[in-house]
């Protein structure tokens, strides 16, 4: 089932990627001509216009928008699995420095 446009919208707002104050401007640079039909192709909008990353782009389609942020940081793309963790590219919210996070995998 295709994710809808309000279904998107719902996940890119409780991501805390983008505040729901922000997100009419966001929604007012969409082109006129042609409207995004359902959520997926208003993720690849987004991702053309840079406003998100493609893994942003994939995980909030799939639901996992909560995981984009890791306390002051935003997840912009994996780099990296391996046996005890991942290594993410992230930007701290307020310095807009970009960084490369490793997370550690808990025991089992």
């Amino acid at each position: 089932m295709a994710l809808s446009v309000e279904q998107f919208l719902n996940h890119i707002t409780a991501s805390e990627l983008v505040s729901a104050d922000d997100m009419q401007p966001l929604l007012a640079a969409l082109p006129d001509d042609l409207p995004p039909k359902d959520g997926e192709a208003l993720a690849r909008e987004l991702v053309q216009q840079k406003r998100l990353t493609k893994f942003q782009a994939e995980q909030l389609c799939a639901g996992k928008g909560k995981s984009l942020t890791l306390g002051n940081y935003v997840i912009l793309d994996k780099l990296g699995q391996g046996g005890m963790g991942m290594v993410l590219k992230a930007e701290h919210k307020r310095r807009k420095r970009v960084v490369a996070l490793k997370v550690m995998m808990g025991r089992r």
